[in-house]
C-alpha cells in the first residue's frame, strides 16, 4: 500500500490477512490495523514511530512482523501475540534492551535488529542474575535465527536453545573474543554467523588471537574469562569434562578458537583478523560456502591463499584494505562468484582466478580502474579459450579521491541493505 497525499484506508474488515506499506502512512493506520483482528502479516518498516504501537497487540492471529525505525523499548505486552513467527525491526540506537517476555513466545522463530550503518545498533537480553529472570519459564524453542544481539548478554537464550542456525553478534572486541572461544561451539547446528566489532577505534585485540597473547596484552581479562566461562561450564548439559574456576588459567589459556563444523555463511566486520590467519580459519570450516568480509574484517596489505576454502561458493570483499592477493586456481575449486565493492588499494584480480573452472560472475562496485580493467581482462582471456560464460558486473569503478570514495560507499551500503533484506 504506498502513500499520497489523498491517501485513504479501506474499511476494516477481518477478512485482510496481509498489511504491506511501502510509504509513511501516519498513525491513523494503527487504529485501522486493531480492526483487522484476523491479520497474519504486517509489514510498517517505512513508517517511523517514535514509540510501539499498542494497537498491534490485538492482533491474534499475527504470524509475522516487521515494525520501522523507533527508538523506545519493545514493552513487554509483545507476548501476547503468541502465534508470532518472525519478528523484525529498525533501531536508531546503539542498544536496545529486548524484554524478558520474549522467552514465553513458543512459536517465535526469527529475531532480526536492522540500525543504519553509522549506528551499528544491537539488542541485549535482560541480565541473568537478575531475580525475575529465574520466574518465567524458556519456552522459546523454536528460535531459528537471532541477530544482532550483544554476545555479552545472550547467553541465556543460546543455550537452551542449541538448535539455532542463524546467528549475528555485535558488540565490544572483548566480548566478541570471549563468546567465540569459549561458547560457540556449543551451537553445533549453527549454519550461518555474522560477527561484528563495535568497539571504536582500532582494538588493541584480533578475533583469533590465541588466548595466551590475549591474557598478556589486556592485564584483568583472565579474570573476566574465568567468570565467564564458568557460567558455561556449570551446566551439566553441556558435556563439559572439567569446571573452570577463579585463578585456573591453564586451561583457559590453552582453548583456542573452534567454529562449528556446520557453519556454512560467515560474515566479519571490524575483526581485524591478520591474513594468515584467516586462511587457518577456512581449513577449520570445511563446510563453509559463502564469506563476507566487510570494512577491516581483516589487516595487512597481502594475502597467499591456498587450498583452504575448498567449498567456497561466494566471496566478497567490501572495503577491505587488500593490496596484493595471491592465489593460484586451485585455492578456490568451487567459487562461482567474486564480488568486490570499495576495494580502493587492491592493485589487481589475480588472472588465477579466472581459471577456476566453477567461476560464473566477477562483480567491481565503487573499485579502483585496475580492479576494473583486470576483471574485464580475465573475461578476453578465457573467452579466447572458448570459455564465454564469465560474465563481468562492472559498476562505478574509477578513482577520483575522497569524494568518488564516498559516493561508493553510500551506494555500497544501499547495496548491503538490500542483500540483508533478500536474506531474511
Amino acid at each position: 500500500m504506498n502513500s499520497s497525499e489523498n491517501f485513504a484506508l479501506p474499511p476494516p474488515s477481518p477478512d485482510i490477512n496481509s498489511f504491506i506499506c511501502f510509504g509513511n502512512i501516519g498513525l491513523q493506520a494503527f487504529g485501522f490495523l486493531s480492526h483487522c483482528f484476523r491479520l497474519g502479516v504486517l509489514d510498517i518498516t517505512s513508517v517511523n514511530i517514535s514509540c510501539f504501537p499498542y494497537e498491534i497487540l490485538n492482533l491474534l492471529f499475527l504470524r509475522y512482523l516487521a515494525l520501522g525505525e523507533f527508538v523506545d523499548k519493545l514493552p513487554p505486552e509483545i507476548s501476547l501475540l503468541r502465534s508470532l513467527e518472525t519478528l523484525i525491526f529498525h533501531i536508531s540506537v546503539q542498544c536496545l534492551e529486548l524484554p524478558e517476555s520474549l522467552k514465553r513466545m513458543r512459536n517465535l522463530r526469527h529475531i532480526c535488529v536492522r540500525a543504519p550503518e553509522t549506528v551499528k545498533g544491537t539488542c541485549t537480553l535482560p541480565s541473568q542474575e537478575g531475580i525475575t529472570f529465574r520466574s518465567l519459564p524458556f519456552l522459546l524453542v523454536n528460535l531459528k535465527s537471532l541477530s544482532w544481539v550483544d554476545p555479552k548478554t545472550c547467553w541465556d537464550i543460546l543455550r537452551q536453545n542449541r538448535n539455532l542456525k542463524k546467528l549475528g553478534v555485535r558488540g565490544d572486541m572483548k566480548n566478541l573474543w570471549v563468546f567465540l572461544h569459549y561458547r560457540l561451539l556449543l551451537l553445533d547446528r549453527l549454519e550461518n554467523l555474522k560477527v561484528s566489532n563495535a568497539s571504536s577505534g582500532m582494538s588493541r585485540l584480533s578475533l583469533l588471537d590465541c588466548p595466551e597473547k590475549v591474557f598478556k596484552a589486556s592485564p584483568g581479562l583472565s579474570n573476566f574469562v574465568a567468570r565467564f566461562a564458568n557460567l558455561e561450564v556449570s551446566d551439566a548439559s553441556f558435556g563439559m569434562s572439567h569446571k573452570f574456576k577463579e585463578n585456573q588459567y591453564d586451561e583457559l589459556r590453552s582453548v583456542p578458537i573452534k567454529f562449528p563444523q556446520n557453519i556454512k555463511k560467515l560474515t566479519l566486520e571490524n575483526t581485524y583478523i591478520k591474513w594468515d590467519d584467516l586462511s587457518t580459519l577456512g581449513r577449520s570450516i570445511p563446510n563453509l560456502e559463502v564469506l563476507k568480509l566487510l570494512s577491516d574484517a581483516c589487516i595487512g596489505l597481502a594475502w597467499k591463499t591456498s587450498r583452504d576454502f575448498p567449498k567456497l561458493k561466494f566471496l566478497k570483499f567490501h572495503f577491505v584494505k587488500l593490496m596484493e592477493w595471491e592465489v593460484s586456481s586451485d585455492d578456490f575449486p568451487s567459487l562461482q562468484r567474486l564480488v568486490l565493492v570499495g576495494c580502493l588499494e587492491l592493485k589487481m584480480i589475480p588472472r588465477e582466478i579466472g581459471e577456476i573452472p566453477t567461476l560464473q560472475v566477477i562483480e567491481a562496485h565503487g573499485c579502483n580502474r585496475y580492479v576494473a580493467r583486470s576483471a574485464w581482462k580475465i573475461k578476453e582471456d578465457q573467452e579466447s579459450m572458448g570459455n564465454s560464460g564469465l560474465q563481468i558486473i562492472d559498476y562505478k569503478n574509477w578513482w577520483e579521491g575522497a569524494k568518488v570514495y564516498q559516493l561508493a560507499q553510500q551506494d555500497a551500503i544501499s547495496s548491503s541493505e538490500t542483500e540483508m533484506e533478500d536474506e531474511q
